[in-house]
């Protein structure tokens, strides 16, 4: 393994991407507030099966999210292409996050009326110089840790709207579930494309925990294609908004609370990917981590998100590994449909269903397997 930075760069960029992954945290949660805010006697019930994982954990995703799709629980509310101008604290917190500040992030954020993919990469600490995990230092793989992606379904109901999301893939899940919902109400803007995500939950004085301002991506709008990998590897989408597209891949690792791998107690009793990956990399003094424990990091960290644009030859743009940026996630000739255009033969990839699609057979036979057109 050789170092790509010097000790004062690799401080610095801990302190730069720790100290982002920190400042999310605390937005998200009120400080870590947020459990004692979401409980049913201040108002903010929530039944088990609307957890993030509970259909990942019961192995019931696929059955779900099918069900979901035939009884058409579907809206269009907030389907598109978006980024994240803003993310604000509230409740018991003062502190924002833009996409702009060198402090902030890039965020993709692809949804259609049921399917979404959601990444966000910090600017700093982006992995450049790297080809793979197994050149980057334990610090490097420390803050690599910190950038996120997820995928799943998303139900919308009510008046005003609230969307509930159901994870089928989540970089920072290893075994342990979060213990409230991923819920937030919609707020709309008149021009459909800018609204707010607000917490579900509220403080004492009716604040609520944060707010994320989201606008849309140029050409972000319809047709709307999600396809979910069914056989010949890990469990993978991908999404389509207008001339966007996101794609995720689940890590090809069992969490540690799966029967068939060897599980270790002390590494997920608390927390998620972060706090597996800390406790790992600490347990050994002075960062000499064995060649088996620095395996078993490279693997948690092998799940594969990125954002592109088709009209530009579906080349990858944003990714969570940065080396697969500047590559093209579909070339001409790699994927076919099936005789009744319900799944696709991707080369290499496997078999994919597609799980929603607005546009005609035709469009979406020509977005998948052919040139790219510029004007979609």
């Amino acid at each position: 393994m050789s170092s790509k930075m010097g000790t004062t760069d690799i401080a610095g960029l801990e302190t730069a991407v720790l100290g982002w992954s920190s400042k999310q945290g605390r937005i998200l949660t009120a400080n870590s507030g947020l459990p004692d805010l979401y409980t049913a006697s201040r108002g903010f019930p929530f039944v088990e099966s609307e957890l993030p994982h509970y259909h990942l954990i019961n192995g019931t995703t696929r059955t779900q999210f099918q069900h979901w799709i035939d009884n058409n629980v579907r809206d269009a509310l907030v389907a598109g292409a978006w980024t994240r101008p803003l993310f604000v604290g509230l409740a018991k917190n003062f502190e924002h996050s833009t996409n702009t500040a060198p402090d902030g992030e890039r965020v993709y954020n692809l949804q259609t009326p049921s399917i979404f993919i959601d990444i966000r990469i910090p600017h700093a600490g982006n992995g450049s110089g790297h080809t793979s995990l197994s050149t980057m230092t334990i610090a490097e793989l420390r803050c690599f840790a910190r950038r996120h992606a997820f995928a799943g379904y998303s139900v919308i109901s009510g008046s005003p709207p609230v969307c509930v999301r159901h994870h089928a893939i989540d970089w920072n899940f290893v075994g342990k579930p979060r213990n409230r919902p991923n819920k937030w109400r919609i707020e709309m803007d008149d021009s459909k494309d800018v609204w707010k995500e607000w917490s579900w939950a509220k403080d004492d004085h009716g604040q609520h925990v944060y707010m994320e301002r989201w606008e849309r991506l140029p050409l972000g709008k319809g047709p709307y294609l999600a396809l979910r990998r069914i056989s010949g590897g890990d469990d993978a989408f991908l999404v389509v908004c207008g001339d966007h597209f996101n794609y995720i891949r689940n890590r090809p690792t069992a969490s540690p609370r799966d029967p068939s791998s060897p599980r270790d107690p002390s590494l997920i009793e608390e927390g998620g990917l972060i706090s597996f990956v800390d406790r790992l990399l600490d347990r050994s003094k002075d960062q000499l981590v064995s060649a088996e424990e620095r395996v078993m990091v490279e693997r948690y960290l092998q799940l594969e998100a990125g954002h592109g644009r088709i009209s530009r030859g579906w080349v990858i743009d944003a990714a969570l590994h940065p080396w697969q940026e500047g590559t093209a996630l579909i070339k001409p000739g790699d994927i076919a449909l099936s005789d009744d255009d319900s799944t696709v033969s991707w080369g290499g990839q496997g078999i994919w269903r597609i799980c929603e699609r607005t546009c005609s057979v035709a469009h979406a036979r020509h977005l998948l397997c052919g040139t790219p057109q510029s004007h979609l």
